[in-house]
């Protein structure tokens, strides 16, 4: 029996029609592709950053669990999350976009433990708001 296989996938606003892959250091597939993110009133001071530039600056990413109820109930897709990293490039809020509810809290718990180096803007260090996508499947 094959066990099932959690892919984490990062992506961020980029110009229409364009997109990047890379593959990330654990085999994860690193994804910019367009993808709505919406600003919320405790994010105003954070500057929108790519995933891709962010996926640059990570240092530390968790695999999420492949929840088992979700695995039992053979629920399978993509959490969207809306993230900010503060000047310390730690994850300071995560916030489900869209994605199946099932897989929601892994990939959210997952994504809290992420870290990054800080992000510079004119030699200063700031707070950034991103987009990750993370991709649950489950081999045949």
């Amino acid at each position: 029996m094959k066990m099932p296989s959690v892919l984490v996938v990062m992506v961020g606003l980029m110009i229409a029609g364009s997109a990047v892959a890379q593959e990330g250091g654990n085999g994860s597939v690193l994804r910019h592709d367009d993808a709505p993110a919406t600003t919320t009133e405790s994010d105003a001071n954070s500057v929108r950053v790519s995933a891709a530039v962010m996926a640059g600056l990570n240092t530390f990413k968790a695999d999420p669990p492949y929840p088992e109820q979700a695995r039992q109930a053979r629920v399978s897709g993509t959490v969207v999350l809306s993230v900010v990293v503060n000047r310390e490039g730690k994850v300071t809020r995560v916030a489900a976009i869209s994605g199946p509810v099932l897989l929601r809290d892994a990939a959210r718990e997952s994504v809290q433990k992420w870290t990054y180096n800080p992000y510079l803007l004119n030699g200063k260090a700031v707070s950034v708001q991103t987009t990750v996508m993370v991709d649950f499947y489950q081999g045949k």
